[in-house]
Protein backbone atom coordinates (compact mmCIF):
# COMPACT_ATOMS: atom_id res chain seq x y z
CA UNK A 1 0.00 0.00 0.00
CA UNK A 2 2.82 2.48 0.82
CA UNK A 3 4.54 2.16 -2.54
CA UNK A 4 1.57 2.30 -4.01
CA UNK A 5 1.13 5.67 -2.44
CA UNK A 6 4.60 6.83 -3.09
CA UNK A 7 3.83 6.59 -6.80
CA UNK A 8 0.63 7.65 -7.70
CA UNK A 9 2.43 10.77 -5.47
CA UNK A 10 5.18 11.25 -7.67
CA UNK A 11 2.73 10.56 -10.68
CA UNK A 12 1.23 13.92 -9.84
CA UNK A 13 4.12 15.90 -9.22
CA UNK A 14 5.34 15.29 -12.81
CA UNK A 15 1.98 16.49 -14.21
CA UNK A 16 2.03 19.74 -11.79
CA UNK A 17 -1.23 18.41 -9.68
CA UNK A 18 -1.58 17.57 -6.42
CA UNK A 19 -3.01 14.07 -4.79
CA UNK A 20 -6.81 14.15 -3.74
CA UNK A 21 -7.01 15.54 0.17
CA UNK A 22 -7.58 13.17 2.92
CA UNK A 23 -11.12 14.00 3.36
CA UNK A 24 -11.04 13.79 6.99
CA UNK A 25 -9.07 17.21 6.66
CA UNK A 26 -10.50 19.67 7.01
CA UNK A 27 -8.07 22.50 5.30
CA UNK A 28 -8.79 23.62 1.73
CA UNK A 29 -5.71 22.55 -0.65
CA UNK A 30 -7.10 24.70 -3.24
CA UNK A 31 -6.29 28.43 -2.10
CA UNK A 32 -2.96 26.76 -2.53
CA UNK A 33 -1.53 27.51 -6.08
CA UNK A 34 1.14 24.94 -7.25
CA UNK A 35 4.01 28.11 -7.42
CA UNK A 36 4.44 31.17 -5.94
CA UNK A 37 6.30 34.68 -6.63
CA UNK A 38 8.32 36.32 -4.21
CA UNK A 39 10.31 39.31 -3.55
CA UNK A 40 13.25 40.31 -0.80
CA UNK A 41 15.63 43.11 -0.80
CA UNK A 42 17.71 44.40 1.88
CA UNK A 43 20.85 46.17 1.98
CA UNK A 44 24.75 46.25 3.60
CA UNK A 45 26.07 49.39 4.83
CA UNK A 46 29.74 50.31 4.80
CA UNK A 47 31.26 47.85 7.29
CA UNK A 48 29.43 44.86 4.82
CA UNK A 49 26.40 44.27 7.97
CA UNK A 50 23.02 43.22 6.04
CA UNK A 51 20.02 43.59 6.76
CA UNK A 52 17.24 42.59 5.20
CA UNK A 53 13.53 43.86 4.81
CA UNK A 54 10.11 41.25 4.98
CA UNK A 55 9.91 38.96 2.07
CA UNK A 56 6.50 39.51 0.13
CA UNK A 57 4.24 37.35 -2.25
CA UNK A 58 1.69 36.96 -4.62
CA UNK A 59 0.02 34.46 -2.23
CA UNK A 60 -0.51 33.15 1.69
CA UNK A 61 2.37 30.96 3.01
CA UNK A 62 3.62 30.28 6.58
CA UNK A 63 6.99 31.64 8.51
CA UNK A 64 7.72 28.35 10.48
CA UNK A 65 10.71 29.33 12.39
CA UNK A 66 13.46 26.11 12.35
CA UNK A 67 17.28 26.75 13.75
CA UNK A 68 19.11 26.97 10.35
CA UNK A 69 21.69 24.34 12.00
CA UNK A 70 19.12 21.80 12.74
CA UNK A 71 17.43 22.21 10.01
CA UNK A 72 20.81 21.55 7.82
CA UNK A 73 21.49 18.50 10.49
CA UNK A 74 18.66 16.80 9.09
CA UNK A 75 18.73 18.07 5.81
CA UNK A 76 22.99 16.43 5.61
CA UNK A 77 21.71 13.15 7.50
CA UNK A 78 18.75 12.96 5.10
CA UNK A 79 21.21 13.48 1.72
CA UNK A 80 23.10 10.42 3.53
CA UNK A 81 21.59 6.68 2.41
CA UNK A 82 24.37 4.92 4.10
CA UNK A 83 23.60 5.78 7.93
CA UNK A 84 20.53 6.69 7.70
CA UNK A 85 19.15 4.05 4.89
CA UNK A 86 15.14 4.20 6.13
CA UNK A 87 14.75 8.05 7.01
CA UNK A 88 15.46 9.86 10.17
CA UNK A 89 12.57 10.00 13.09
CA UNK A 90 11.69 14.03 13.83
CA UNK A 91 11.40 14.02 16.92
CA UNK A 92 15.47 13.47 17.17
CA UNK A 93 15.66 17.31 15.64
CA UNK A 94 14.40 20.65 17.06
CA UNK A 95 12.39 21.06 14.06
CA UNK A 96 8.61 21.84 14.39
CA UNK A 97 6.20 18.96 13.16
CA UNK A 98 4.48 21.45 11.12
CA UNK A 99 7.35 21.59 8.83
CA UNK A 100 6.43 18.89 7.58
CA UNK A 101 2.73 18.39 8.71
CA UNK A 102 -0.21 20.47 7.05
CA UNK A 103 -1.05 21.44 3.47
CA UNK A 104 0.32 24.13 2.34
CA UNK A 105 3.55 26.25 1.39
CA UNK A 106 6.35 27.39 4.46
CA UNK A 107 9.09 29.64 4.23
CA UNK A 108 11.66 30.93 6.32
CA UNK A 109 14.75 33.14 6.05
CA UNK A 110 18.24 32.95 7.36
CA UNK A 111 20.00 36.64 7.37
CA UNK A 112 20.85 37.42 11.06
CA UNK A 113 24.47 35.68 10.47
CA UNK A 114 26.54 33.94 7.70
CA UNK A 115 26.08 31.93 6.04
CA UNK A 116 22.73 33.53 4.39
CA UNK A 117 19.49 31.18 3.35
CA UNK A 118 16.76 30.30 3.32
CA UNK A 119 14.00 27.59 3.15
CA UNK A 120 11.01 26.70 0.78
CA UNK A 121 8.26 23.98 1.36
CA UNK A 122 5.26 22.90 -0.24
CA UNK A 123 3.30 19.93 1.57
CA UNK A 124 0.18 18.35 1.01
CA UNK A 125 -1.52 15.93 3.58
CA UNK A 126 -2.30 12.95 2.04
CA UNK A 127 -4.34 10.44 4.41
CA UNK A 128 -1.75 9.96 7.49
CA UNK A 129 1.35 10.83 5.57
CA UNK A 130 2.23 14.38 4.37
CA UNK A 131 4.28 14.95 1.40
CA UNK A 132 6.46 18.07 1.09
CA UNK A 133 9.02 19.08 -1.82
CA UNK A 134 11.55 21.01 0.34
CA UNK A 135 14.73 23.24 -0.83
CA UNK A 136 17.11 25.18 0.98
CA UNK A 137 18.92 28.26 -0.63
CA UNK A 138 22.38 30.00 -0.01
CA UNK A 139 22.52 33.32 -0.48
CA UNK A 140 25.29 35.40 -1.14
CA UNK A 141 25.07 39.17 -0.68
CA UNK A 142 27.84 41.78 0.16
CA UNK A 143 31.24 43.46 -0.89
CA UNK A 144 33.58 41.28 -3.39
CA UNK A 145 37.41 42.22 -2.91
CA UNK A 146 38.56 40.46 -5.70
CA UNK A 147 36.61 42.35 -7.94
CA UNK A 148 36.63 45.23 -6.01
CA UNK A 149 32.45 46.23 -5.88
CA UNK A 150 29.33 43.76 -5.08
CA UNK A 151 28.41 40.19 -5.64
CA UNK A 152 24.69 39.06 -5.59
CA UNK A 153 23.83 35.24 -5.75
CA UNK A 154 21.68 32.70 -5.43
CA UNK A 155 21.88 28.83 -5.09
CA UNK A 156 20.62 25.36 -4.28
CA UNK A 157 22.11 23.70 -1.62
CA UNK A 158 19.71 20.99 -0.98
CA UNK A 159 16.35 19.91 -2.69
CA UNK A 160 14.18 16.76 -1.44
CA UNK A 161 10.59 15.19 -1.77
CA UNK A 162 10.12 13.47 1.42
CA UNK A 163 7.45 11.69 3.52
CA UNK A 164 6.35 12.15 7.10
CA UNK A 165 4.20 9.84 8.66
CA UNK A 166 1.72 10.98 11.14
CA UNK A 167 1.49 8.04 13.33
CA UNK A 168 5.54 6.87 13.49
CA UNK A 169 6.87 10.09 13.12
CA UNK A 170 9.25 9.38 10.56
CA UNK A 171 10.63 11.22 7.35
CA UNK A 172 11.86 9.24 4.67
CA UNK A 173 13.14 10.76 1.18
CA UNK A 174 11.41 9.91 -1.71
CA UNK A 175 13.45 11.58 -3.91
CA UNK A 176 17.18 13.19 -3.61
CA UNK A 177 17.97 16.34 -6.21
CA UNK A 178 14.30 17.07 -6.83
CA UNK A 179 13.03 19.97 -4.24
CA UNK A 180 10.94 22.72 -6.05
CA UNK A 181 11.65 24.68 -8.94
CA UNK A 182 13.02 27.85 -9.26
CA UNK A 183 12.35 30.52 -12.57
CA UNK A 184 12.47 33.94 -13.68
CA UNK A 185 14.79 34.81 -11.15
CA UNK A 186 15.80 38.59 -11.36
CA UNK A 187 18.99 39.95 -9.38
CA UNK A 188 19.69 43.84 -8.38
CA UNK A 189 21.70 45.79 -6.63
CA UNK A 190 23.06 49.32 -5.99
CA UNK A 191 21.24 52.88 -5.31
CA UNK A 192 25.15 54.27 -5.04
CA UNK A 193 25.28 57.85 -4.66
CA UNK A 194 27.44 60.40 -6.27
CA UNK A 195 31.08 59.27 -7.75
CA UNK A 196 30.21 55.46 -6.94
CA UNK A 197 29.47 53.97 -10.37
CA UNK A 198 29.48 50.78 -11.45
CA UNK A 199 31.81 50.09 -13.85
CA UNK A 200 31.41 46.80 -15.20
CA UNK A 201 28.70 44.36 -14.64
CA UNK A 202 28.65 40.23 -15.08
CA UNK A 203 26.22 37.80 -15.09
CA UNK A 204 26.49 34.19 -14.23
CA UNK A 205 25.40 30.86 -13.45
CA UNK A 206 24.26 27.22 -13.76
CA UNK A 207 20.82 26.16 -14.74
CA UNK A 208 19.50 23.07 -15.41
CA UNK A 209 17.66 24.69 -18.02
CA UNK A 210 18.70 27.83 -19.96
CA UNK A 211 17.47 29.64 -22.86
CA UNK A 212 20.37 32.06 -23.63
CA UNK A 213 18.44 33.52 -26.86
CA UNK A 214 16.04 35.61 -24.08
CA UNK A 215 19.20 37.37 -22.85
CA UNK A 216 20.15 40.81 -23.93
CA UNK A 217 23.59 39.87 -22.52
CA UNK A 218 25.49 36.42 -22.60
CA UNK A 219 25.93 34.88 -19.35
CA UNK A 220 29.58 34.72 -17.84
CA UNK A 221 30.61 37.75 -19.80
CA UNK A 222 31.44 41.06 -18.47
CA UNK A 223 29.50 44.20 -19.46
CA UNK A 224 31.56 47.01 -19.66
CA UNK A 225 30.40 50.37 -18.86
CA UNK A 226 32.60 53.82 -18.98
CA UNK A 227 35.28 53.60 -16.52
CA UNK A 228 34.81 56.81 -14.51
CA UNK A 229 31.72 58.52 -13.34
CA UNK A 230 32.78 61.67 -15.38
CA UNK A 231 32.64 59.77 -18.63
CA UNK A 232 29.60 58.16 -17.80
CA UNK A 233 27.81 61.51 -17.26
CA UNK A 234 29.55 62.96 -20.75
CA UNK A 235 28.66 60.10 -23.16
CA UNK A 236 25.27 59.25 -21.47
CA UNK A 237 23.33 63.05 -21.20
CA UNK A 238 24.41 63.39 -17.66
CA UNK A 239 23.55 59.85 -16.18
CA UNK A 240 25.22 57.54 -14.54
CA UNK A 241 25.01 53.45 -13.51
CA UNK A 242 24.24 53.65 -10.23
CA UNK A 243 22.26 50.01 -10.52
CA UNK A 244 22.96 47.49 -12.14
CA UNK A 245 20.18 44.25 -12.75
CA UNK A 246 19.98 41.12 -14.66
CA UNK A 247 16.80 39.04 -16.20
CA UNK A 248 17.49 35.38 -15.73
CA UNK A 249 14.45 34.01 -17.62
CA UNK A 250 14.41 31.69 -19.17
CA UNK A 251 17.04 30.10 -16.84
CA UNK A 252 15.79 27.33 -14.40
CA UNK A 253 17.17 26.65 -11.15
CA UNK A 254 16.04 22.46 -10.67
CA UNK A 255 19.09 20.65 -9.24
CA UNK A 256 21.57 20.80 -6.05
CA UNK A 257 24.56 22.98 -7.40
CA UNK A 258 22.53 25.24 -9.85
CA UNK A 259 23.17 29.15 -8.91
CA UNK A 260 22.57 32.53 -10.34
CA UNK A 261 24.71 35.63 -9.87
CA UNK A 262 25.18 39.63 -10.47
CA UNK A 263 27.98 41.10 -9.59
CA UNK A 264 29.70 44.04 -10.84
CA UNK A 265 32.97 46.57 -9.83
CA UNK A 266 31.84 49.99 -8.63
CA UNK A 267 34.35 53.05 -8.88
CA UNK A 268 35.32 54.73 -5.40
CA UNK A 269 35.61 51.16 -3.81
CA UNK A 270 35.66 50.46 -0.69
CA UNK A 271 34.59 53.78 0.13
CA UNK A 272 30.80 52.64 0.03
CA UNK A 273 28.31 53.76 2.69
CA UNK A 274 25.32 51.43 1.34
CA UNK A 275 24.26 49.00 -1.04
CA UNK A 276 20.95 48.25 -1.66
CA UNK A 277 20.33 44.49 -3.10
CA UNK A 278 17.17 42.31 -4.32
CA UNK A 279 15.93 39.60 -5.80
CA UNK A 280 12.92 38.16 -7.84
CA UNK A 281 11.56 34.74 -8.30
CA UNK A 282 9.35 31.88 -9.00
CA UNK A 283 9.03 28.84 -6.48
CA UNK A 284 7.20 26.04 -7.78
CA UNK A 285 6.32 22.31 -7.58
CA UNK A 286 8.78 20.12 -9.33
Amino acid sequence: MRNSVLLLFISFIIVGCLPREDPTHTSDSSKFGDSMDFHTNGKVDSKGKLSVEKTVSNQAWIDIYTPQSELLRLLNDLKDDVRHPNGVQLSNYRIPESLFKGTGWKRHDYFHSEPFGFYHARSEDYFYSTFTQLSYLDVMAGYNEEIHGFELQMKINHGLVLEYDHNTGQLNVVHHNMGLVFKNLQLAHGKLNGDHVYINEKADGVFSEENTGQKPRALGQYHLFEQTPEHQRLLNNGQVVHTISFDFTGCTMRHNGDWGSLRGKIYGYPNIDTVNWSYKYTAAMY
